[in-house]
């Protein structure tokens, strides 16, 4: 007898394989409504066993199950063909509508070709290679029939019996994950719940996955995209039926829309030791692996304000990207980097560092849950916001706060420009041009283009008011303050 048959509770998976898919299924309303539905939650998470975990989150209706993720890791050291197609995947959506909708994984494939050498000026053999690659890729993604055919081949070989256990002790009605690319575990244990007959749901974790992550790694039964725009990728580019989508919003941004949610002014400078009588250029930074220069236009930019090139009064507040804090072998991946963002502010005293803190310290990114309310704070209360074409900008768009794009290639050393280091890669990303075509976030490619647009946005913090609201209007999804509500009664229909 499984679990849920004594009080016959419908019983929903949820998946949880980081700190992002936590906060967002999790810590946000998405579990709660489901809650008051009286259904039965299993987290299948990745630190089950951690100290404190299963205190905190388990109870009459939530049970708290470790994910075998060993044993996937595994199965994919034994696989190489496996690990061959999901690089291939990797490059593959609908091409039929043009190159202008694939830009992210064509630049990445490109990318990827001369990491690997597989390129002209290197060996014959390994041009060959390169050339046979980009041909597979180019005839997946001109057929929908080829791409349908190599989901149902990896669906059929590639799905292993891992977390037959889980199954077997709760029967669960639905699984449902945050990914249908990008994140391999995720597949592997989609796919399993597919084999054992369990219908998967797909609640997209964040605003590049239908269109930088490549195609599918399996056919869900439903998918809840945060807007329209992005229910359009999934059927142009990512073969998903109309049908088969629903729109929900964005769960995790629901407290932005809540009244008295953020601190006052008075307290977050507090906290920051901030200058109430300063402008505050918010810094968002970047990924440290896409960008490591982060520190150097810091400087820059202090520099700016020190010697008045930034004519008003301000200081500089920057928010050190979660990535940063990626672990391995309980240690920082990007220590040096951290550490040289701290050097800054003891050169200038009127940069300060907005550092993360994490509830997890085995799950990467698992921010505490006062981090929200923190970050909504900084965007009530700063003057402008500096940003590398992510999120932000539309969580900017939501607080009215004006936004700075910074694509500047001077700050940047080496062969930046043959890699995703390359800043101009994300500029020319589909789901970026989305966003500052509206007006609703300008971009710079200068330090001095930089430097002026920020004097112009200090003196005149309405500019671009209008088209912020245009922006926020289609990127920031439906259900204003309720998403978490409706991701969780659309989740609901389907069992």
């Amino acid at each position: 007898m499984n679990i849920n048959s004594k009080d016959n509770k419908k019983c929903i998976f949820l998946y949880i394989h980081s700190g992002f898919s936590l906060r967002y299924l999790v810590r946000s309303d998405v579990c709660k409504t489901l809650l008051k539905s009286n259904y039965h939650i299993v987290l299948v998470v990745h630190n089950a066993d951690e100290p404190g975990f299963r205190e905190k989150y388990e109870s009459s209706n939530i049970s708290v199950e470790q994910f075998n993720k060993y044993d996937s890791e595994n199965f994919l050291k034994k696989h190489k063909l496996q690990r061959i197609l999901i690089q291939i995947r990797s490059f593959v959506l609908n091409g039929f509508h043009g190159k202008s909708f694939t830009t992210t994984i064509d630049d990445f494939k490109e990318y990827f070709l001369y990491e690997k050498k597989w390129v002209k000026g290197n060996s014959v053999k390994l041009y060959l290679y390169g050339n046979f690659f980009s041909f597979i890729i180019e005839v997946l993604k001109k057929s929908k029939l080829l791409r349908n055919l190599l989901i149902r081949f990896e669906t059929f070989f590639y799905s292993p019996d891992l977390n037959s256990s889980l199954f077997k002790k709760y029967s669960p009605d639905l699984l449902v994950v945050t990914a249908l690319a990008g994140f391999k575990y995720n597949e592997i244990f989609a796919r399993e719940a597919i084999k054992n007959n369990i219908p998967v749901c797909c609640v997209i974790l964040s605003w590049d996955n239908t269109s930088g992550h490549g195609m599918p790694g399996y056919k869900p039964n439903h998918v809840i995209s945060w807007t329209d725009s992005m229910k359009e990728e999934l059927v142009e580019l990512n073969d998903i039926g109309k049908d088969r989508i629903t729109v929900g919003g964005v769960a995790h941004w629901d407290p932005y829309y809540q009244d008295n949610f953020q601190y006052s002014k008075e307290q977050t400078y507090k906290h920051f030791d901030l200058d109430s009588a300063k402008k505050t250029l918010l810094y968002i930074t970047k990924s440290p692996k896409r960008f490591p220069w982060g520190p150097s236009l810091v400087r820059d930019i202090a520099d700016a304000i020190e010697n008045k090139t930034i004519i008003s009064p301000t200081q500089l507040l920057v928010r050190i990207h979660p990535l940063h804090y990626r672990r391995e072998n309980n240690k920082f991946i990007f220590q040096k980097i951290i550490d040289e963002y701290h050097e800054v502010t003891k050169k200038y005293p009127f940069v300060k560092l907005n550092c993360p803190e994490f509830e997890s310290q085995e799950v990467n990114f698992d921010l505490k849950d006062n981090e929200t309310k923190l970050l909504s704070s900084l965007l009530t209360h700063s003057s402008l916001m500096l940003n590398m074409f992510s999120t932000m900008a539309i969580e900017a768009a939501i607080h009215d706060l004006p936004v700075i794009n910074m694509s500047i290639q001077e700050v940047c050393k080496g062969d930046f420009q043959n890699s995703r280091q390359d800043i101009m890669t994300d500029y020319n990303q589909y789901h970026n041009k989305r966003a500052y075509e509206t007006g609703g976030v300008d971009t710079v490619f200068t330090l001095k283009e930089l430097y002026k647009k920020i004097n112009t946005f200090l003196d005149n913090p309405s500019l671009g008011r209008e088209e912020r609201k245009v922006l926020k209007t289609n990127e920031a999804g439906p259900f204003e303050g309720n998403a978490g509500e409706m991701i969780a009664k659309q989740i609901s229909m389907l069992i």
